[in-house]
């Protein structure tokens, strides 16, 4: 209609011939105003296009007869190009992939940018593995040529950028594109609060000590209150229980009936690429663009973030919270100090240390000298990573696959010779009574209040906790002298480096899905955006000023509802009066460091002594969506067998003789598949 109107426009004006100069106006546009319009206007007047004089010449300039379409998602999807070629040339084969981020880099003056290497990159090594056999690209878009210097950098040898201006046939690399627009244009900034009347509903999981004081979840929250009346938008929350929300939320999934945003703690069985796939989240790579200027400038910006965003299908999925730059480890092991002084010890490192220290907290009359977790192995492989393997599988309260890289090779933990060694020591360590002999059923939930009472009782004397909790657990206990700080992971010897450090790396996670059953896209996207403003990022880091923070020498700095609370830990209060990154937004680094206590803040460089990444498989691993739901229904059942074999080991209800019977199992269930997919995803990844 806006084409129409401005041939119109132009006709009123005087003129007899009007060229589209734009791909899309082209391809949706023109054969109505040719064939229904120009006869009831003026039969004598022409309206052209661009396309048909690309197809025109494009035999001229192919060898391999295989071409290549670079342009905008509404030309790609029309055809219009592989119709008009197949026309004059029915001997090449076209395809096109489009580049929806190449229009906003220019128009936010981003072409110069790392981003918009990234964006050329990826697009140009799409269409590449599409057909490697192209010999010819077509620019569609008109801001592509300031993108060209990007182009010609990431241009395969013997490829050409292919380009035409109507009535000009001399084609060469460097010469104009295409008149092509992707979006009429880029919405500047949005101003809140927006004027609204529609609401949407977001579903998050929420921590169950939290029900009581506050049952309405995120709705009752001061932060989300807060950003009702910024935004102008009302949000209907629905809180689910974190003990029971993977339950809840795949009969959610299941009905097929969605809320409109899905957000922290909640993660698709199949992946993002499959949910995408199977029409639950939407692909909001052209919305992003589109309706929210905030969040696509951090990502047109940083090639790391995009990389870390994107998907393995090239979607981006949705409003996550970005992290600029690496942070230690955020949890860790947590040890009683103040009965290492009384026993005259230090802090354990090597596996004999353990041993001794173990020893000493159980003759001391500890009930769980170590806190060992249900699953049979401690979160991040703290203790099995003295054995060189990763040891820790989990299936709640989300799946955790004990796989890892050595080598350049994906490997399956249980099934390498330090595996069993692992789970001998765990079992003599079960049988001397370092851990509780109902560890399975009593800790199976790390969050709950009955494993912080163990630990500010007395009970225990070795165990895992998240940063922010020592501090809180040192007040709340009644035993004088009570001291934790965190402690180092197991090693083999005093000089070994373990190799599965669990820092939080530059990228972004969590945050909010939007799903298909939306009807208000570009409502969600203005939410999510506000987030990524000063004032959003603030509010979503410190909370709300004179409540939960107050400026000191112009930098926000906690109050006591935060640093001190009475009925909640410093980490849920962080959740209640901030958003403790639930929420999309830029997290700032020093704001939770600064409410927590020193002895937790020190434990992040302790949990980071005497370890490196080197087998942990980089974010940038990921699966399509196919490679997803085929791995997902091979470790179903491993992962079934695992948790069976694993606790019955170190209880003594499977004698350690029944390993090899162990592995062969999982062999035959397929276990070289699963990693089969994996190690392509990870030579893939290690290429790009």
């Amino acid at each position: 209609e806006f084409t129409r109107q401005a041939v119109q426009r132009l006709f009123e004006m005087g003129c007899h011939l009007v060229i589209l100069g734009c791909n899309t106006a082209s391809a949706k546009a023109l054969r109505t105003i040719q064939q229904h319009d120009l006869p009831l206007w003026d039969p004598e007047r022409r309206v052209l296009g661009v396309i048909r004089p690309t197809a025109e010449v494009i035999g001229q300039l192919t060898k391999s007869r295989h071409v290549g379409i670079l342009a905008t998602e509404g030309t790609i999807k029309s055809e219009s190009y592989n119709l008009e070629i197949q026309k004059l040339h029915p001997d090449i084969q076209v395809s096109g992939v489009a580049c929806p981020f190449w229009v906003p880099l220019v128009e936010y003056n981003e072409a110069d940018s790392p981003g918009a290497d990234y964006f050329v990159k990826k697009r140009i090594d799409q269409i590449m593995r599409l057909d490697p056999q192209i010999d010819c690209l077509i620019l569609g878009c008109t801001h592509y040529p300031l993108l060209m210097p990007k182009i010609l950098k990431y241009l395969p040898d013997g490829v050409r950028v292919t380009v035409t201006w109507p009535g000009e046939l001399e084609l060469t690399v460097t010469s104009r594109a295409e008149w092509v627009v992707i979006y009429d244009e880029v919405p500047e900034e949005v101003s809140y609060p927006l004027d609204t009347d529609e609401s949407l509903e977001l579903m998050a999981t929420f921590p169950d000590p939290l029900f009581a004081s506050y049952p309405g979840g995120m709705a009752d929250l001061v932060i989300y209150k807060a950003a009702e009346e910024k935004t102008g938008v009302h949000m209907e929350y629905t809180p689910l229980s974190t003990s029971a929300s993977n339950e809840q939320f795949n009969v959610i999934m299941a009905s097929g009936t969605y809320p409109d945003l899905i957000g922290w703690g909640l993660n698709y069985t199949g992946g993002d690429d499959t949910a995408v796939e199977q029409d639950i989240y939407l692909d909001l790579t052209e919305s992003i663009a589109a309706y929210a200027p905030n969040y696509f400038r951090i990502l047109g910006s940083d090639d790391e973030l995009l990389e870390n965003v994107l998907t393995n299908a090239g979607y981006i999925t949705g409003f996550h919270v970005i992290r600029r730059e690496d942070t230690p480890a955020e949890a860790g092991l947590v040890i009683r100090t103040d009965l290492l002084s009384k026993l005259g010890l230090d802090k354990p490192y090597t596996i004999e240390e353990y041993e001794n220290v173990l020893a000493a907290f159980k003759d001391e009359g500890l009930a769980q000298p170590l806190v060992m977790m249900a699953p049979g192995a401690i979160q991040g492989n703290w203790l099995g990573a003295a054995f060189d393997v990763n040891c820790f599988s989990c299936s709640f309260p989300w799946t955790v696959v004990p796989s890892y890289v050595k080598d350049g090779e994906v490997k399956f933990g249980p099934l390498e010779d330090g595996f069993f060694d692992y789970i001998t020591l765990m079992h003599e360590w079960y049988e001397k009574g370092y851990m509780d002999k109902d560890f399975v059923s009593i800790n199976s939930n790390w969050n709950s209040p009955d494993y912080v009472n163990a630990i500010t009782s007395g009970e225990a004397g070795l165990f895992y906790t998240d940063w922010g909790n020592i501090g809180g657990m040192i007040d709340v206990s009644e035993i004088p002298g009570f001291a934790l700080e965190g402690t180092y992971d197991m090693h083999a010897d005093a000089d070994s480096i373990n190799h599965f450090a669990s820092k939080r790396a530059k990228g972004a996670s969590d945050g909010f899905h939007v799903t298909s059953s939306c009807e208000n896209v570009e409502l969600a996207c203005q939410w999510g955006d506000w987030w990524y403003t000063e004032e959003g990022s603030l509010i979503a880091n410190y909370g709300i000023e004179g409540t939960s923070y107050e400026l000191v020498d112009g930098k926000p700095k906690f109050t006591e509802a935060v640093t001190n609370p009475q009925d909640v830990s410093k980490r849920d209060a962080l959740l209640v009066y901030a958003s403790n990154g639930t929420i999309s937004c830029i997290k700032d680094p020093d704001a939770v460091a600064s409410m927590y206590s020193d002895v937790d803040n020190e434990a992040r460089e302790i949990w980071a002594t005497g370890m490196d990444e080197a087998y942990v498989i980089p974010d940038s691993v990921t699966l399509d969506a196919d490679e997803t739901t085929e791995a997902n229904n091979i470790y179903s059942d491993i992962g079934t067998l695992c948790s069976e074999y694993i606790t019955a080991w170190i209880t003594g209800d499977k004698d350690l003789s029944t390993y090899e019977e162990f592995k062969s199992k999982v062999e035959a269930m397929n276990i070289q598949g699963y990693l089969d997919i994996y190690q392509e995803a990870y030579d893939r990844a290690m290429a790009e």
